[in-house]
């Protein structure tokens, strides 16, 4: 458990305060709550001093799951509050909810599983009429960018990164296409913010979209990139704003680099856009980002943020031939032991019997199959 991360989550008050507020507003006598990646059940408590008569905070980490409930018995709340431990995908609960909360969301708002998730809790956890925390997602982007970010990742450079008698620039040509987790400010802006997207989070699974819009530098400067963040509407007429102009939160923003700079001046027209696709099949979502001003281009795309060989290309086909070590087996082994009814005890003693090189003691299989079932089951999720 990173206890630090759970205390820095403690200690951003502007987000707890925008998700209190948000609470007490959703939140009726009587209703029915569920809360998915629960973490120390905060937002859960929050529903339950709200007037909820039952709250289901659903939490993955066995260890933070613990903690959650000591605190919950600590502030009078476990009589309301009933921790599940698991993913929500793999949780079935008793009841539909009145309201779901959830923040398993990044800097930009997106990951990887969100479409699954948001499509789960629609369908099984929350009711017909039911209220989602937050409704709703704005994005927004700027051109600008973080001096020190970009030269930590050793963009705009044009001499080789050698160390030691050997060249490593591809790394610097990928850090290019990778968007970055940072915490800007307003001295960073060098254009005024532009809303690419609106996302309802109570209907649709598409959240592709192709954002193309025009602003004026707002002075001189080098455009390093492009820098974007999330509005959440937490609630009708609550919102939590994550821009570089207001006060700071723990998601900051995303910044999205050039390989080289591009010099602009105060009221120089710049066109910016920004792509998202969710392509069929493949388990990560795609971006890409541009800015043009006249005859200067700028252009970053994670797909060419993966590193990729021929040999990598041409391994991955429906010809290529499985190899599995030790390891793989014993995956394949609690794969094939793990039931809906089975203990991990017994699950422990199949890997006892079928790995006995692997596993000096029962108490040892039993500790991997802890490590591994819940990861089992967050790989079913991005299915």
């Amino acid at each position: 458990m990173n206890l630090l991360y759970y205390r820095r989550m403690l200690a951003d008050r502007v987000r707890l305060r925008a998700f209190h507020r948000a609470i007490r507003a959703t939140v009726r006598p009587g209703d029915v709550v569920v809360e998915i990646g629960a973490g120390l059940g905060t937002y859960s408590f929050f529903a339950a001093r709200a007037g909820a008569r039952r709250v289901y905070a659903i939490e993955a980490d066995p260890e933070v799951c613990r903690l959650a409930v000591s605190l919950a018995e600590q502030n009078g709340l476990a009589d309301r509050v009933s921790f599940r431990r698991g993913y929500s995908t793999d949780i079935e609960l008793p009841e539909r909810a009145d309201v779901a909360i959830f923040e398993d969301y990044t800097s930009f708002f997106f990951s990887s599983r969100i479409r699954g998730l948001l499509r789960d809790i629609r369908s099984r956890l929350l009711k017909r009429d039911g209220r989602l925390l937050p409704c709703a997602v704005d994005l927004y982007v700027a051109g600008g960018g973080e001096a020190r970010v970009y030269r930590e990742l050793g963009l705009g450079r044009t001499r080789p990164d050698r160390l030691f008698g050997l060249d490593f620039s591809e790394t610097r040509r990928l850090g290019a296409n990778l968007p970055v987790r940072v915490e800007a400010a307003a001295r960073h802006l060098l254009t005024p913010p532009l809303r690419c997207v609106r996302l309802d989070l109570r209907r649709g699974e598409d959240f592709s979209f192709a954002f193309a819009g025009q602003a004026r530098a707002g002075r001189d400067g080098l455009l390093r990139g492009v820098l974007g963040w999330m509005d959440l509407e937490l609630a009708p007429g609550l919102r939590l704003s994550c821009s570089p102009l207001r006060p700071r939160t723990v998601w900051g923003q995303i910044f999205y680099p050039f390989a080289d700079p591009l010099r602009v001046r105060a009221r120089e027209p710049l066109k910016i856009g920004l792509e998202l696709i969710f392509p069929s099949g493949v388990s990560r979502y795609l971006q890409r980002w541009t800015v043009s001003t006249g005859a200067e281009y700028r252009e970053g795309n994670t797909f060419a943020g993966v590193p990729f060989s021929e040999q990598s290309l041409n391994g991955e086909s429906a010809s290529t031939k499985g190899k599995l070590g030790p390891r793989s087996r014993v995956l394949l082994t609690v794969l094939s032991e793990l039931r809906e009814e089975t203990s991990y005890g017994n699950v422990a003693a199949a890997l006892v019997k079928k790995h006995p090189r692997l596993f000096e003691s029962r108490d040892d299989a039993l500790a991997a199959v802890v490590r591994l079932a819940p990861a089992i089951s967050n790989l079913a999720g991005d299915l």
